[in-house]
């Protein structure tokens, strides 16, 4: 269980950097536009990108982005989740259908 749980926080951190670059993607043109060097604008989007995922991470800003559930609960949520999707979708379009639609049209 040690190691779901190392797990889970190695998938969350990268989840949190993620969004921090992604957040920051404009910080680099910008300051480009404001005048910094390319050298500058560099060290400005790397300092923002750090300083956002920090602020997610340490002051625990992230954690809303995240199930509070027992990782060891996860998979087993995801996994009845999608069971609950494909229920509703042979529901709706008639099961077999939605193959022999596509079988038709290739």
């Amino acid at each position: 269980m040690d190691k779901l749980n190392k797990y889970a926080r190695i998938g969350q951190d990268l989840s949190l950097g993620y969004m921090a670059i992604v957040s920051n993607t404009d910080v680099y043109q910008t300051a480009l536009e404001k005048g910094a060097t390319r050298g500058e604008a560099a060290l400005m989007a790397l300092g923002s990108t750090v300083g956002m995922f920090s602020v997610d991470k340490f002051l625990g800003l992230g954690e809303m982005f995240f199930d509070a559930a027992d990782p060891k609960y996860m998979f087993r949520a995801t996994a009845k989740e999608e069971a609950g999707r494909i229920t509703e979708n042979l529901a709706k379009y008639g099961g077999t259908k939605v193959g022999t639609e596509v079988a038709q049209e290739a």
